[in-house]
């Protein structure tokens, strides 16, 4: 048995915290906590609950310390200690509860008073009430008795009797209790499963989007979250294997010499690059040729520092494009570029003939980077090859749309001669289908003056698009021309080799990379549904506790408002589950009733109001409009506390009951919508 000064500081909080007196074994079993570990050690413990959840948990900081206030002394916070303590409350450095045992054990001059007056009748309300006090009508009744015990109570003075004996039965209190808590398991059990499916469908290979998303969501089931569990710990152990031997070949790459470059896993030509990188640029890969001052170009070699034994380590990779790099930017060949594009050294007469051109490696490289540059700056101005495609198919639509004729000429001798052929072939293209050429190839098919729509007025939008396309085939073919020249090179075709060693080097990394974040990703998914399921068990388990309420006593089953339902002759209860419904006979036989909980205020409207659309009732409650349809009243529920709906009417959901008068119909404190 706990000591009074506990007894005395369990009361306390109960009257800071909650606001009312300590129900019986409430206030012994806080009491023997507190007697065992001392208030401080417990404190936080007392504010995490459901009743907490239920009165305060829309509460902002500011008005749940206005509300500590109110509950302690009776009067509102002074300014300094009301920003003092949301500002603490707000970062964290203390929990409501916390301040709650602060403010009171910090009471002064007449806040002393009112709390001992508020602590003594608590303390006599608790020792009368014993098992009386039962459920939520009776808390809410309790703490508005105690709101009026203030410095100029007579305690003593007190009818403590005839204050309990008004205390609302426990049998109503504690149905509403049941349905509270049966309304909130499924609503839990919904948003868990809801959450479960997103996570899932976001995971999956083809994630689903609107109508099919939320069809989806509508029928996810435990079955499909267990699943859902199972396959995202499948992936992960599929991205631990994968990073595993994704590793192990890096690693492997990594310690394999430069003369065993086919068996380091870097692509099909990774011997013959790392040949090239290794041979350098030595005397025996120069043909004969004369730089601009007519020396011998076999005087211009250049050692690159790799040896055959050393290893394709990320270090040695790296010095082999840098110093493949310094080979370009001292190469003092003269190159001329032949008819089929690639470069050769000049020989002396060619450097003489002021007819010819004539590069140097670093030159052509500049070429190459510049043409790379505008062709990127296009790409980046107007779209990837696709989309260009897609603009110009878009195009062809739209004058087809407008009455164009699509077995117009395209001006092209070709497989595309009318337009009619060349959305055909687009549209094969985009679509992947089989045999249908690539993006690429088809891009590279508009050459320029192919096709040619210019004299027809009606497709100026088909000639601008065709236009894009033959510009990007252009910079495209400059692009990869100018590519060709460089790296025919002498030493542009060894910086070719040790990049392409580089890049392959750098696709190794990527895969190990690519398959932790996998795995990091299945590991988040699996975080995700195992939370979910948490929040799943716990809602079933709530809603299982709720429904041993009717069994216990031999009541029937709520019915949650869903599509139809059609009312019994017996007294019928439904539940307000969130989703649109229609009530057939509510009230016609047996003394039906349709639970809603006690968060709603009730507005009675007129028919000729819009409610979705006209701004309506109070904009601080959250309220249901009832409203006289025909023969029908309709019940729109708001999801949140606003002055109707002048935004989005999908904010409301509407229950209709038909063939009930809106004039009969009324709601109770406890949260119930009855007939007269």
């Amino acid at each position: 048995m706990a000591i009074q000064t506990a007894l005395t500081q369990a009361q306390q909080l109960y009257v800071a915290y909650y606001g009312r007196p300590a129900d019986e074994a409430g206030l012994q079993f806080w009491a023997d906590k507190i007697d065992q570990n001392g208030v401080d050690a417990v404190v936080n413990d007392f504010g995490t609950s459901t009743e907490f959840e239920a009165r305060f948990g829309d509460l902002s900081s500011e008005e749940l310390v206005q509300n500590l206030y109110q509950q302690a002394f009776g009067r509102p916070a002074d300014a300094e200690g009301l920003e003092f303590y949301t500002e603490r409350l707000d970062d964290g450095r203390l929990t409501l509860a916390e301040i709650a045992n602060t403010i009171a054990g910090g009471a002064q001059n007449d806040d002393i008073t009112v709390l001992e007056n508020k602590v003594a009748a608590a303390d006599l309300y608790t020792e009368a009430a014993g098992e009386a006090h039962s459920g939520t009508a009776a808390d809410k009744y309790a703490t508005d008795f105690l709101a009026d015990v203030d410095a100029e109570t007579d305690v003593d003075a007190l009818d403590i009797d005839a204050v309990v004996a008004d205390i609302p039965a426990g049998a109503p209190s504690d149905l509403t209790e049941a349905l509270t808590n049966l309304a909130d398991a499924e609503a839990g059990v919904t948003a868990a499963l809801a959450a479960a499916a997103e996570t899932a469908n976001a995971a999956s290979e083809n994630p689903k989007e609107g109508d099919e998303l939320e069809d989806e969501i509508k029928t996810f089931s435990e079955e499909d979250l267990n699943a859902a569990i199972k396959t995202a710990q499948g992936e992960i152990d599929s991205a631990e294997a994968k990073i595993n031997n994704e590793t192990s070949e890096l690693l492997g790459s990594r310690g394999t010499e430069f003369s065993d470059a086919g068996n380091a896993n870097l692509g099909d030509d990774a011997s013959e690059d790392a040949t090239a990188v290794v041979n350098g640029l030595d005397d025996t890969t120069f043909d004969d040729g004369f730089d601009s001052k007519g020396e011998s170009v076999k005087d211009q070699a250049f050692d690159l520092g790799i040896e055959s034994g050393d290893r394709l380590t990320d270090a040695n990779i790296a010095k082999a494009v840098s110093e493949a790099q310094k080979a370009v930017n001292a190469d003092k060949a003269q190159y001329v570029i032949g008819k089929n594009g690639d470069a050769s050294l000049a020989d002396s007469t060619t450097v003489k003939d002021a007819d010819t051109d004539t590069f140097t490696a670093k030159a052509l490289q500049i070429k190459a980077n510049n043409a790379e540059a505008a062709l990127n700056a296009d790409v980046s101005a107007n779209g990837s090859n696709a989309e260009l495609l897609k603009d110009l198919r878009t195009a062809i639509t739209d004058f087809a749309s407008n009455g164009g004729d699509l077995n117009t000429d395209t001006g092209s001798a070709g497989e595309y001669s009318d337009l009619n052929a060349l959305l055909g072939g687009i549209n094969d293209t985009l679509k992947g289908k089989e045999g249908a050429e690539s993006v690429d190839k088809l891009v590279a098919k508009f050459e320029e003056g192919e096709y040619d729509l210019s004299d027809n007025e009606d497709a100026a939008g088909i000639q601008s698009a065709i236009e894009a396309v033959e510009q990007r085939n252009e910079l495209t073919e400059a692009s990869d021309k100018a590519d060709t020249a460089f790296h025919t090179t002498e030493t542009g075709g060894v910086l070719e080799a040790a990049e392409e060693l580089q890049s392959e080097r750098d696709e190794q990394i990527e895969k190990v990379s690519d398959a932790e974040d996998a795995q990091a990703d299945a590991q988040s998914d699996l975080a995700e549904l195992n939370s979910a399921k948490d929040d799943y068990d716990a809602a079933v388990k709530t809603q299982e506790d709720a429904e041993q309420y009717f069994e216990d006593n031999d009541l029937q089953l709520p019915v949650s408002l869903e599509d139809s339902v059609i009312a019994t002759e017996d007294n019928d209860i439904f539940l307000f589950s969130g989703e649109e419904a229609t009530v057939a006979g509510f009230g016609a036989e047996g003394d039906d009733q349709l639970f809603i909980g006690t968060d709603f205020t009730w507005s009675a409207v007129e028919a000729s109001v819009d409610v979705a659309g006209d701004r309506v009732g109070d904009a601080d409650v959250q309220e249901v409009f009832a409203q006289q349809v025909g023969n029908n009243t309709v019940l729109s529920f708001e999801d949140e506390a606003f002055a109707g709906n002048a935004q989005n009417g999908s904010d409301l959901t509407e229950v209709t009951l038909t063939g009930v008068s809106a004039n009969d119909l009324s709601l109770s404190d406890d949260g119930f919508i009855t007939v007269a």
